[in-house]
């Protein structure tokens, strides 16, 4: 049966993702192509498969997914918006096209460290400070960092979502 609750976090070929369980933070991936000279189509291929062969994700229930920031440049902001597409598509394949949800970044923000324009340093100060142990085990890297909160705020809304479930 499918449990886990996916934070992702994007780029244009890199997809990083934080999963989580009834205990709390359970696993992270970080899969980013390794073909530097390949076509761009090639790396994000490599990048969605090396994601959804994870072992934990066939036991995802709920993915939660950064939303594409148009702002970064042109370029940057379709590469991550191509990425976001290829991996709803894998998403929707598997079957789990319903419980999937892309997460504006000012919103899950300002629900998790609550500031919705914190920059990456605060987000890294409020994890530091409020959920340690994840902290931790992100060692640093400001990918797993986001993937987590964006978790966070993914556990938050099923919690939410189940407690107003009448089944």
């Amino acid at each position: 049966m499918r449990s886990l609750i996916a934070g992702i976090d994007l780029g244009g070929s890199k997809i990083t993702v934080a999963y989580f369980n009834q205990s709390g933070l359970h696993a992270l991936s970080h899969n980013e192509s390794m073909a530097k000279k390949a076509s761009r189509a090639h790396r994000l291929y490599e990048a969605v498969s090396l994601t959804t062969t994870f072992h934990l994700w066939n036991e995802t229930k709920y993915f939660f997914i950064e939303e594409p920031l148009i702002g970064r440049g042109v370029r940057a902001s379709l590469q991550i918006a191509q990425c976001a597409g290829a991996l709803l598509h894998e998403i929707g394949m598997h079957g789990n096209g319903d419980n999937s949800m892309l997460v504006p970044v000012g919103e899950w923000k300002k629900k998790i460290v609550g500031k919705g324009n914190a920059d990456k340093s605060y987000v890294a100060d409020w994890l530091k400070a409020n959920e340690y142990e994840y902290y931790e085990r992100c060692n640093g890297n400001q990918d797993l960092i986001d993937a987590t909160c964006i978790g966070l705020y993914g556990t938050k809304i099923v919690e939410v979502t189940r407690s107003l479930s009448f089944s």
